[in-house]
């Protein structure tokens, strides 16, 4: 996400708003697996943010889900169940 983008949402919001950088989040969990000195597997618990849970789908290796409510969701976005 760049300035400008930024500055477009700011504009067209015109309040406080919470962004989220997906693209950079992915590049951080990359970089993290890639410096770690043993391959690690990434279990994202979907509680605080279910809105990740696509973009998540090929960087986590599981999802941790406490609710009816969370397994719905995953149950939509067609998340295999051995995740």
């Amino acid at each position: 996400m760049d300035r400008v983008q930024l500055q477009t949402i700011a504009r067209e919001c015109a309040t406080p708003a919470y962004l989220f950088d997906i693209d950079e989040l992915i590049s951080r969990i990359k970089m993290v697996k890639q410096e770690l000195a043993q391959p690690i597997q990434l279990c994202y618990a979907m509680k605080a943010n279910p809105f990740l849970l696509d973009a998540l789908k090929e960087t986590a290796a599981s999802f941790e889900v406490c609710s009816p409510g969370e397994f719905a969701i995953c149950e939509r976005e067609n998340v295999p169940m051995d995740m």
